[in-house]
């Protein structure tokens, strides 16, 4: 490591000449893998040190693997020749693909468009994640729009954030046929739906049972959310912003419950506590519960009755510094090692910035 931390501050090292005859390739190819950092780009300098060092870099596949792009501001032709430069020097390994909306030059649709003409088009590579960040849900849209026209069968992370948060409408209608059009990667194991627009039309659109980890933002009901979390058979960890306000009037109604016997972390961030969620979840395997809500009216007892019947397996725990009003409501949690609290104890207090983690003990 103490090699990699010399690179870091400066690869022309004046010892470059000693290291080209005393350090192996294989030394120096796990000191390279240091330096990338998420970005094959941290492999180019060094290349350029001495013979070796390119040498040992070129043959390494698995340091050009890692494609960042829209990140800083340059010019799309050096952008691009980055892309195919990667595409390239991986020879068909599996590529993790990343694309934000901070390069004023190059907007994140052109990036896709790239992509998709070299690696769905021209079948130049492969890959096994797409991580897309941008500013514009139509941006999205298009993403969806190619990974439904084209298969791609190594395919196993996918992530698509909008930093727009002022609208939710439904983008069914901007879809092919309606939907995310998810099922051409066959594979796919965790999916993020980073976006606040609902989509209606969810069954048909995903391989929901063969995901493991799962992150959904958009502003849809609970009802809806647990129509796919009943789905997702297999999710280990599973994050939601479900919209609960009604929760209280769809308590009436009748569901059925959703299972997830494999689920071991859940997150759930709304406004208003999530009774509906609480009620119809059954997570025999929870170890980690994130509930984050901001209004409370005396509506905890279906969320503590949650807790409960986790009891045997539940860990680690955060809420809100409000819940902790409802009277012994942590009694029944034996095994529970962390507790987090968050925000004051008074309802209208529940946004401010203190909080505090602690050995979990009886409230």
């Amino acid at each position: 490591m103490h090699l990699c931390t010399v690179l870091k501050n400066d690869v022309r090292f004046s010892f470059a000449n000693l290291l080209e005859h005393s350090v192996p390739p294989e030394i120096l190819s796990e000191t390279f893998s240091h330096l990338i950092d998420g970005d094959s780009r941290n492999v180019i300098l060094p290349s350029h040190v001495c013979s070796l060092w390119r040498e040992t870099a070129l043959q390494d596949t698995s340091l050009w693997t890692y494609i960042r792009l829209g990140d800083k501001n340059e010019y799309k032709r050096i952008a691009l020749a980055f892309l195919k430069t990667c595409i390239a020097r991986a020879r068909g390994r599996l590529l993790s693909i990343s694309v934000k909306p901070h390069n004023q030059y190059v907007s994140p649709n052109a990036y896709i468009f790239a992509i998709y003409e070299s690696l769905m088009i021209q079948n130049d590579g492969k890959w096994e994640s797409f991580s897309l960040t941008t500013t514009k849900i139509t941006d999205c849209v298009l993403l969806f729009a190619f990974l439904a026209r084209e298969s791609a069968p190594t395919v196993k992370t996918l992530s698509a954030t909008c930093l727009d948060r002022k609208n939710d409408y439904p983008i069914d209608g901007l879809l092919p046929q309606k939907l995310l059009g998810l099922q051409a990667l066959p594979i796919l194991q965790h999916l993020t739906l980073d976006f606040s627009h609902q989509f209606r039309q969810a069954k048909a659109s995903v391989f929901w049972d063969r995901l493991t980890s799962l992150k959904v933002t958009s502003k849809m009901r609970s009802a809806k959310y647990l129509s796919i979390l009943r789905l997702c058979v297999n999710l280990e960890s599973c994050s939601i912003s479900p919209e609960t306000r009604d929760d209280r009037d769809a308590l009436k109604g009748s569901y059925e419950p959703v299972h997830l016997a494999k689920l071991k972390k859940l997150e759930i961030f709304s406004y208003w506590v999530p009774s509906l969620v609480a009620v119809q979840l059954v997570c025999p395997a929870l170890e980690e519960a994130i509930i984050q809500f901001e209004v409370r009216y005396h509506e905890e007892a279906e969320l503590a009755s949650f807790f409960k019947k986790c009891a045997a397996t539940l860990q680690v725990l955060k809420v809100p510094g409000s819940f902790c009003r409802v009277e012994k409501w942590a009694r029944p949690l034996e095994n529970l090692q962390e507790l987090t609290v968050t925000g004051g104890y008074d309802w209208d207090d529940v946004n401010s910035d203190h909080g505090a983690t602690m050995p979990f003990r009886e409230f």
